[in-house]
């Protein structure tokens, strides 16, 4: 079932205070115009809201030109029916100015509930997630007035003021974000007999339906599946907003590859909020089934990776290099080493040393090295322009992440500078943490602290 915002947004309404709403606008001809609007929805209250504003003013140049402008209003949840006759109209008046947005039946959008946004920064729920057409003016023609206010480009001050993940010329014209305040926090075996599952779920959300479900492969080659229900369980309201446990039996003969736990909003018609996978028998690592990782620990311990990280020396190529090669590719991306590259590319020296891609979560790495301390500005500004620069090339699904390596202790202020501008700083001490990770075969947390979700 493809799911509308007027399938989604009525159902959890009930749990939020407020609207967030910052618009990005711009002077085109005679008139302003929408660039970019983004309306979240927030338990939090509008004063809330607003020292958060206050706060990013603080910390950020504010965008107030005579030909862009980033507008920031906290509203009561009772304005939202207005907000939408607005849109629905083609202009929106927010704080004393008027301008014209593409005229959207909001309630009509394709909803998403996805647990890593493709439009927004995530609070740690899921997030019910609708998108419009894109904008026909692109905002890259403001750049100047953003460059002017020492934003290094159009991208990290969209993405900074409005917690979005813009990373192409491209982008729609009004994006809903509803965070689903209901979550799987755990989902395990307690005995052998039992699942323990742990919920939270605001206390405005109403009735909820768990489901737990039982998994097998029926055919490995063919990938077919067969599926079995075990419970299915009516949450009722409660009136205090704290973790649930549950503990629900399992059957001795349970012959299963995965259990998997949902949690439904069944009125009145199921929606899926949450879901947890738990896996009951780990096949054995092998060549056949991971061949990549089974093939390294035949031929290296993971430990050696560690080693290699304060070794000198080259061997074709250098010893910290190839640690890192490893941990990449242990991680499940595709690498290649491409030495010493630099050529010149639109003005933009480009000087990438590793390339990679993650098929699972369709991105792209750019790997480059800092070798001294006075390295790392320099080497972060150099990242963040290519970064801008491949996203234009690659589609818009595509997420390119930029990695920037260094092989002694970074400093904090390093450390804070490279987040804010979506670079992913990976010092010894980052660098160690996921090799120990992988040695524990943890390598789903190793795999998030490259940016992959």
């Amino acid at each position: 079932m493809r799911l509308k915002v007027s399938d989604v947004l009525p159902r959890l309404l009930p749990c939020y205070r407020s609207i967030d709403l910052r618009c990005a606008i711009g002077f085109y001809i005679d008139e302003w115009v929408n660039i970019h609007t983004v309306i979240r929805f927030t338990h939090l209250r509008t004063s809330q809201i607003k020292a958060l504003y206050d706060n990013l003013a603080k910390a950020l140049p504010v965008i107030d030109t005579r030909r862009f402008k980033i507008i920031c209003k906290a509203l009561p949840l009772s304005r939202w029916d207005f907000i939408k006759k607005q849109i629905s109209s083609g202009c929106l008046d927010l704080n004393g100015l008027r301008f014209k947005v593409q005229s959207t039946d909001i309630d009509a959008l394709p909803c998403l509930i996805a647990r890593n946004p493709l439009h927004v920064m995530s609070e740690g729920w899921n997030v019910a997630e609708a998108a419009s057409d894109y904008v026909t003016i692109p905002f890259e023609r403001y750049e100047a007035d953003l460059l002017k206010l020492g934003y290094p480009t159009t991208y990290t001050a969209l993405n900074s003021w409005l917690h979005t993940k813009i990373t192409s010329p491209m982008a729609s014209a009004i994006v809903i974000a509803a965070p689903v305040y209901a979550k799987i926090l755990s989902s395990e075996r307690k005995t052998e007999r039992t699942l323990r599952v742990v919920v939270r779920r605001s206390e405005f959300l109403g009735d909820l339906n768990l489901i737990v479900e039982v998994i097998r492969e029926r055919d490995e080659q063919e990938k077919m599946k067969e599926t079995l229900q075990l419970h299915n369980i009516l949450l009722k309201s409660k009136k205090k907003d704290r973790p649930e446990t549950l503990d629900l039996r399992l059957p001795a003969s349970l012959q299963a590859d995965q259990i998997k736990v949902s949690l439904l909003s069944n009125q009145p018609t199921p929606i899926t909020l949450d879901w947890y996978e738990v896996t009951l028998s780990e096949k054995k690592t092998t060549l056949a089934t991971r061949p990549l990782f089974a093939l390294f620990n035949k031929l290296r311990d993971i430990s050696y990776i560690q080693d290699c990280l304060h070794k000198e020396g080259v061997i074709r190529v250098d010893n910290f290099y190839n640690a890192v090669i490893w941990m990449l590719s242990l991680c499940g991306l595709s690498t290649i080493y491409l030495g010493d590259v630099v050529r010149e590319s639109k003005g933009v020296i480009r000087h990438i040393e590793i390339i990679g891609s993650d098929q699972t979560t369709n991105s792209i790495i750019l790997g480059m090295r800092a070798r001294s301390e006075i390295q790392i500005a320099k080497c972060i500004s150099v990242l963040e322009k290519i970064r801008d620069s491949v996203a234009e090339e690659v589609s818009i699904e595509t997420q390119v992440i930029p990695l920037l390596f260094y092989k002694d202790i970074a400093p904090e202020a390093s450390k804070k500078i490279s987040a804010t501008k979506g670079i992913f700083l990976l010092d010894v001490l980052e660098l160690n943490k996921i090799a120990e990770l992988l040695t524990n075969g943890n390598i789903k947390e190793a795999r998030r602290k490259l940016g992959l979700h």
